[in-house]
């Protein structure tokens, strides 16, 4: 998280974000065009702090609940009126009538207006003094709401707005304390707003694995929820007994009611 980088001199108990001198900001650019582009990405230091950073709070909402109690900053604050705005877009331009069942190009004119407002958007989020990391940070929110295209969703679309909150922790934007916070406030809300967009403009799975993949559109909500389910034992909890539970829908990939982090099934 953010509090791994650190300028001199700072402690734990400073409330400004900490960002390095050296710290210099670039739009990203696509690296990974071939399999073996892949071996470099993962000996990079970022694929080590993307990792670090799921892992992180997969840690943090280990045997939590939804309903349990935790700080809400005013950067978790500001990350769910931005998506609340995404959310109102999407009321603001309704389907058009084409002859196609699947991907409604009114989803364009939704993207467009992402395109234009999205370093907007990020900078009404970071502290005045980060201003200069809007650009680069924009890049990721602009990569996780869909392919506008192929007018399709995927995990890889997921793995972008992981990446968009990783920044965010690593300019100190978001803290430590605001684990809790981004999973169940953020991620959460971020989750019912790619459900909106998929099922308003009918979005095609990106990438599907059909009955190999877990779900369609999302897999960090796998590995965050089975993190909840792990009681303070070690153990699954009992929510997950008999196995029977596995074929009935577990509290996984239900929506209602939803104790835990949930996917859609």
């Amino acid at each position: 998280m953010a509090e791994t980088e650190k300028q001199a001199g700072a402690s734990p108990e400073d409330d400004g974000p900490l960002l390095p001198a050296s710290f210099t900001f670039t739009v990203p650019r696509k690296e990974i065009s071939m399999v073996s582009d892949m071996g470099k990405w993962k000996r990079s230091q970022a694929y080590a702090d993307y990792i670090g950073f799921i892992l992180t709070l997969n840690e943090g909402v280990k045997g939590k609940k939804l309903t349990c109690d935790y700080p809400v900053s005013e950067t978790v604050e500001k990350l769910m009126s931005l998506l609340g705005t995404l959310d109102r877009w999407i009321d603001e331009t309704p389907p058009v009538d084409q002859p196609s069942r699947f991907g409604n190009k009114a989803y364009r004119t939704w993207y467009s207006k992402l395109e234009q407002e999205a370093e907007t958007l990020v900078s009404a989020v970071l502290p005045e003094e980060l201003g200069a990391a809007a650009p680069e940070v924009a890049l990721y929110l602009k990569e996780a709401v869909g392919n506008s295209t192929r007018i399709d969703y995927g995990t890889g679309h997921e793995a972008a707005f992981a990446a968009f909150l990783c920044c965010l922790c690593k300019v100190g934007a978001l803290r430590v304390e605001d684990q809790l916070a981004i999973i169940f406030k953020v991620f959460d809300r971020y989750l019912r707003v790619m459900r909106k967009l998929q099922k308003t403009y009918r979005m095609e799975p990106a990438g599907s694995q059909g009955v190999w993949g877990l779900d369609d559109f999302q897999f960090l909500p796998f590995i965050w929820g089975s993190s909840q389910l792990i009681d303070e034992n070690g153990t699954v909890c009992r929510a997950l007994k008999p196995a029977l539970e596995h074929q009935r829908r577990s509290l996984l990939v239900q929506s209602q009611p939803r104790p835990y982090t949930n996917v859609q099934g």
